[in-house]
């Protein structure tokens, strides 16, 4: 897995996929400055608030995709925490991690339509 070289200026895009947001957003960003354990990225300040989970997908097959908590703004830049960083996947269609929040439930055959909308609307 290639890596980006540390503490050095960088103009690298990418994008930042959103995924605790309802719906998931997609960002694009242009990498900073990488120190090893954090990015440097820049983006428009409304893009994501600080303290979110992101995915930071690097615009290379060679880098992997990473996952991310968002940290401070400063001069219109944003910090970004990794969490973890993986392999990309090179299948056509490929996975990506990501920390999508779901909710399910089971429900019977006797519950109405609007009981079932009301829940999907995060109702009880």
């Amino acid at each position: 897995m290639t890596e980006l070289p540390r503490g050095e200026p960088l103009e690298l895009p990418a994008s930042l996929v959103c995924t605790s947001t309802a719906p998931v957003r997609v960002v694009p960003v242009t990498i900073r400055r990488f120190d090893g354990s954090s990015y440097e990225v820049e983006a428009p300040e409304d893009a994501v608030e600080p303290g979110v989970d992101v995915v930071l997908d690097l615009a290379s097959q060679d880098l992997p995709i990473v996952r991310a908590r968002t940290g401070t703004w400063q001069d219109g830049r944003l910090r970004l925490e990794v969490v973890t960083s993986q392999e990309r996947d090179h299948r056509e269609f490929p996975r990506m991690a990501a920390g999508i929040h779901m909710r399910y439930r089971c429900m019977p055959a006797s519950v109405t339509d609007a009981a079932c909308a009301s829940w999907m609307a995060g109702g009880a």
